[in-house]
């Protein structure tokens, strides 16, 4: 472990200048004492390895070479340019470290403790630049190649006042509690009593320390996320007995309970213990490693005569940077918790699983039913930054930090690179790549451009941080009972001592590393790796890709995406947008340079978008991922075609769903409804429908009917809550009882009426003159069934120049078709037609098709369906139970080999009343 000494950057070396720059200094042995070093080269091929309390400086060097191992154990290394006596500096032309060959402590290697400072014209590493964990490593340069390199700063050290290791203070308290030890400390959820403490709270106005109180456990777990072990230990007339419950509801952390004896010599073997916590998961570093992380909580509260409280800060004092020092939190003493194990560990041993006791086990002489016990209180939170992100507002200037800057082009090419709060990687000219690359940061800002037009960013960052972090919330009470229990079949007194710990951990085995500004420059950009965005997103790209492993997480609520990315023409989702972090709809839509909206030309979904609300507008739309809006609505505007592909689903639970095109193509299958309070249509040219399936919670609109083109493989259900009407308005024309009103009408293949108690269902046509809505089945379910003394729907109105024709009707399951005609003052009416009328496309007419369903009982019962094809068509069969029971399931498919009509046989057994067929023309 390396501890922080004053560092003074900039600082001139105290030896006297030479007399002249020398060409070349060159060591080739091993320096612990260096000279003040003024040449044109340097070079060192051995041991550059000493301490001192301010960077080294170089005086002059242009050129730095490396081939060996450079160490300052107290502070670190400046290369660059500094002509003496000047006191101006500039970049140095190059600085070279070598590839680590052999023994990475003698070659190719430089440690600073603090500050590890390049700035050069052309900086190569091939091998392990490292800084401690206070520590700056910073390269600066016109090409940086950083390909096959390693960097790292520092690792967390263990618990001590000053000096943080990522578990900072969040509450705190001594004091008394009574509670009642039967009950409480009982399976199968224990509890503690209600204790006080003190809460931080950092931003809380006026004082950032709160009192307030609490609990543990209770109705907060279930049985099996609780751990029980108990010790007891008696000798003489004596008896300890010492109890820990430990909640862990993550079962990938794996946790070990256990009680290191008393080393205090003069208490007698049956004192009680100091009880143990493991925490464990596995996880893989920068450098693909497998390895365990621990986790320990030590508790002396059952053997300390005395507590009182640690102080502690965010960071240690003077951290290399001018942040002011935020206000002290505090520790009680008898909790620790490091990531090395404790030397107690080496003598731990597990106890017995609780059980609970006789009541007689807690009685004493006086028999009180409550107990008042001190207690120790603490809450922690395990972060993965050695700066509290609660106190520490920019960990852009904080400690342990990596930056990565390159004026000209940076290679990240199989770089691995593993910090502790924060790395900058900014290359905004040219990016070469980081192909095949490892890095891991909590914290980023990521900066790339292109000069090729091509920009790659599969490589940048791990999605998930191997570092523990969440909470661990501890209460210990002890407290002494003079107990009676039976010895031998005699009743002895005796002084017990007990101590109960509770520990209740929320803890996750990974973190996700998060980016403070995310900006990239090209034409085209794709996104490969998770990038969770806290601040801004700056897209300055034509074409953007989200690669399936791609993920884009905006976590600021006030972000605009359309704000940030106005010169985007095509965006291309394989992966994942997620915009729920934002409080803004995610607007897809481009802007012109006087700031007026403009449309993509291209918007491609086949992966996830989520957001409070959609708007996309472009000339072409296409969905077979999933569009999921929280709150708000979807709106899409295709000036040309809107595709809506299998297996895709557009849901916005808590509003409307609005489709405006030229052409629509819906052929999402029936995987997932497409889900929407409202369902808005307004489609100019063509509709082009296959299997869909649709749930609206407020109706459905058709505001402008397409030329061609119809719905009959879809199937809306639609839902009215009591005592709501429900309104539509259709576009289709009024054919009157005419199969032609099927065709290129927008007709409808199946619609589900689910009314509750006095709910209604309006329909109104959208004008100029009578309008109708002709659907195939029509399903009545619940109260939307409900009929009057005359036969008429009691939930269904239809306003002048509006009807609905329908070739069946379903009340409950009731088939009422012949019943219904005429219904409702004339704006129900029955078109007849034999079977489900099914067509993918208009050229091939729903007569022409002919479906029939008949029953052979020769030689044995079976169905028999047959209808007419065409040579070289596709057909498709599907089949029902029941109307509204479910999804229509298909039943074959095939092509015909000639023109004329085609027979299926349903095999002995298979189930299926009702069916449809779609026969698609060659």
């Amino acid at each position: 472990m390396h501890r922080l000494l004053p560092a003074v950057l900039g600082a001139a070396l105290a030896f006297a200048a030479p007399a002249a720059t020398q060409g070349t200094y060159e060591n080739l042995g091993v320096v612990t004492n260096p000279p003040a070093i003024d040449a044109t080269n340097f070079v060192n091929r051995g041991i550059f390895s000493f301490g001192t309390f301010y960077p080294f400086d170089f005086s002059n060097v242009r050129n730095y070479t490396n081939r060996g191992a450079m160490t300052n154990f107290l502070s670190g290394f400046r290369f660059d340019t500094a002509p003496s006596g000047t006191g101006v500096r500039r970049p140095a032309v190059s600085f070279h470290n070598a590839p680590v060959a052999g023994n990475p402590t003698l070659n190719g290697s430089i440690y600073a403790e603090t500050h590890l400072l390049v700035q050069a014209t052309n900086i190569n590493n091939k091998g392990i630049l490292s800084v401690g964990e206070y520590g700056l490593l910073s390269l600066e340069g016109r090409n940086v190649d950083a390909s096959r390199g390693i960097y790292t700063v520092g690792t967390f050290t263990d618990r001590q006042s000053l000096l943080p290791e990522a578990v900072f203070d969040s509450a705190w308290g001594f004091g008394n509690s009574t509670f009642l030890p039967n009950a409480n400390i009982a399976t199968p959820i224990p509890r503690t009593g209600i204790y006080n403490y003190t809460q931080f709270l950092p931003n809380f106005p006026l004082s950032p320390y709160v009192p307030t109180v609490g609990a543990l456990f209770g109705f907060a777990a279930e049985p099996e996320e609780i751990t029980g072990r108990q010790w007891i230990r008696q000798a003489g007339t004596n008896r300890s007995v010492q109890i820990v419950f430990l909640r862990n509801p993550n079962p990938n952390i794996a946790t070990r309970v256990l009680s290191a004896p008393n080393p205090a010599p003069q208490l007698a073997a049956h004192a009680l213990g100091i009880p143990i916590i493991e925490w464990m998961a596995i996880g893989t570093n920068a450098f693909g490693q497998e390895f365990e992380n621990f986790l320990y909580l030590t508790d002396t509260f059952g053997v300390d005569a005395t507590n009182g409280l640690a102080t502690n800060y965010p960071f240690a004092s003077p951290p290399p940077q001018s942040t002011p020092i935020p206000p002290a939190t505090f520790q009680p003493d008898n909790f620790n918790i490091t990531r090395t194990p404790p030397l107690r560990l080496l003598v731990a041993e597990e106890g017995e699983e609780f059980v609970d006791p006789d009541p007689d086990f807690w009685t004493t002489n006086d028999l009180p039913e409550f107990v008042t016990a001190q207690y120790s209180a603490y809450d922690a939170r395990i972060a993965t930054t050695t700066t509290d992100p609660l106190q520490v507002t920019n960990v852009r200037i904080g400690p342990g930090r990596i930056s990565l800057k390159a004026t000209g082009s940076l290679n990240l090419n199989l770089a691995r690179i593993e910090g502790l709060n924060y790395l900058a990687v900014e290359a905004t000219n040219h990016f070469v790549g980081a192909t095949n690359a490892s890095i891991l940061s909590t914290f980023m800002d990521v900066r790339l451009g292109s000069t090729n037009g091509q920009l790659h960013t599969t490589g940048i960052l791990k999605s998930d941080l191997p570092r523990f972090n969440g909470t661990i919330n501890c209460y210990s009470a002890r407290w002494t009972n003079v107990v009676i229990f039976d010895n031998d079949g005699e009743s002895v007194t005796n002084n017990v001592r007990f101590h109960v710990l509770f520990v209740d951990s929320d803890l996750q085995e990974f973190a996700q590393p998060q980016v403070f500004a995310f900006s990239l420059r090209s034409t085209n950009a794709s996104v490969g790796d998770t990038f969770r965005v806290n601040d801004t997103i700056n897209f300055d790209v034509e074409n953007l890709t989200v690669l399936s492993n791609g993920v884009i997480q905006c976590l600021n609520p006030n972000l605009v995406w359309a704000d940030g990315t106005t010169r985007i023409r095509n965006l291309t989702n394989h992966g994942v947008l997620d915009f729920t972090g934002s409080l803004n709809e995610v607007a897809y839509l481009g802007r012109h340079s006087n700031g007026t909206t403009r449309p993509y030309a291209n918007f491609v979904n086949r992966g996830q978008s989520l957001a409070m609300g959609h708007r996309i507008v472009a000339t072409n739309v296409v969905n077979s991922g999933e569009i999921t809006s929280v709150v708000g609505p979807i709106l899409i505007t295709a000036l040309a075609n809107l595709r809506l592909e299998e297996p895709g689903a557009l849901q916005a639970p808590n509003a409307d769903i609005s489709l405006f095109c030229n052409n629509l193509f819906l052929t999402n299958g029936l995987p997932a409804p497409q889900l929407g309070r409202t369902l808005n249509l307004a489609i100019t040219n063509g509709l082009y429908a296959g299997p869909s399936y649709w749930e609206v919670l407020e109706g459905f609109n058709l505001y402008r009917k397409p030329v061609v083109g119809d719905l009959l493989e879809t199937v809306i259900y639609d839902n009215a809550f009591p005592y709501a009407e429900v309104e539509h308005v259709w576009a289709g024309l009024d054919r009157g009882t005419n199969l032609t009103g099927f065709t290129n009408n927008a007709a409808l293949g199946q619609l589900i009426l689910d009314g509750g108690p006095f709910s209604l269902f309006t329909f109104r046509g959208a004008g100029p003159s009578s309008n109708a809505l002709y659907v195939d089945v029509l399903l009545l379910q619940n109260d939307a069934a409900e009929r009057d003394a005359n036969g008429n729907l009691v939930a269904l109105s239809c306003e002048p120049g509006m009807k609905i024709y329908f070739g069946q009707v379903f009340a409950n399951g009731v088939d009422i078709t012949a019943e219904m005609d005429g219904k409702n003052g004339g704006a129900l009416r029955y078109v007849p037609h034999v079977g489900p009328l099914t067509l993918l496309r208009p050229q091939f007419r729903p007569e022409d098709v002919d479906l029939r369903v008949a029953v052979r009982e020769a030689p044995q019962p079976r169905v028999e369906v047959s209808w007419n094809s065409l040579a070289g068509a596709i057909n498709r069969l599907y089949a029902l139970d029941m109307p509204g029971g479910g999804n229509w399931v298909k039943v074959t498919n095939f092509v015909s080999k000639s023109t004329g009509r085609v027979t299926y046989q349903q095999p002995p057994g298979a189930t299926g009343r009702f069916f449809r067929v779609t026969v698609t023309p060659p």
